[in-house]
């Protein structure tokens, strides 16, 4: 996506406008006669995500090198993450929400991917939300699409002290898509666990907690309203 010029639209003629290129206007707005990314009524309530990055996720890592973190949504998690880590590696497959991603998180230290996490490489689509402001219910289809799916495993990092994984049921097959990775670095691992977004892919958290087990990993805490887990391997 481009910032194209919308200066001296009406507001019929923008919705108009925004149609016409499948726009979100949930997602972007005119600023100056410019098309721009915003944040929108999500965006301020995701600072308890925030807080829990500083609260829980960070003091459970022992090193700040390297991190990789998928379902960037507005670029919120990476912009926080890129301040204490050396680098961090974000996946966002929904094009537009990756176009509020390089907005958001404009730092160097962040490595971009308009790409989906998985296991199999293949070409998916994004479905969209059945509430339009809820940027972080955009999930994978089964269906081919256009968007590339990319494993963890193929960045082949020498280090890695942290995989945080939002990506509404995939973080099992994202997880699979890692195993050398994890097998090389044994990094943190924190993942969104609700089993209804899971069975929409055919598996369960229980499959996945038995996958961590495999490799010395042990559950450490809940947070983010018990939602997300964080995993470690016992020392």
């Amino acid at each position: 996506m481009t910032e194209e010029s919308t200066e001296g639209l009406t507001a019929q003629e923008y919705e108009t406008f925004a149609s016409q290129r499948n726009i979100d206007t949930h997602l972007f707005k005119v600023s100056h006669g410019i098309l721009r990314p915003i944040a929108d009524r999500g965006f301020e309530g995701d600072q308890s995500s925030i807080n829990d990055l500083d609260d829980h996720v960070f003091p459970a890592c022992d090193q700040y090198r390297v991190a990789v973190q998928a379902g960037a949504g507005l670029g919120l998690w990476p912009c926080r993450m890129s301040a204490t880590f050396g680098k961090v590696y974000t996946f966002e497959p929904h094009p537009e929400l990756f176009y509020c991603v390089t907005h958001y998180a404009p730092q160097l230290n962040v490595i971009k991917f308009n790409a989906a996490l998985g296991n199999d490489r293949k070409l998916i689509q994004v479905a969209h939300p059945t509430r339009p402001w809820n940027y972080g219910g955009f999930h994978v289809q089964k269906e081919p699409g256009d968007i590339p799916t990319m494993r963890i495993d193929d960045l082949q990092l020498p280090i890695c002290d942290l995989i945080m994984l939002d990506i509404e049921g995939q973080e099992f097959e994202a997880l699979k898509g890692a195993e050398e990775t994890i097998k090389r670095c044994y990094p943190v691992i924190v993942f969104e666990s609700k089993a209804g977004c899971f069975r929409r892919y055919g598996t369960d958290p229980e499959q996945l907690y038995a996958f961590l087990q495999k490799y010395g990993y042990h559950h450490l805490k809940r947070m983010h309203r018990d939602k997300d887990e964080i995993w470690k391997r016992k020392s």
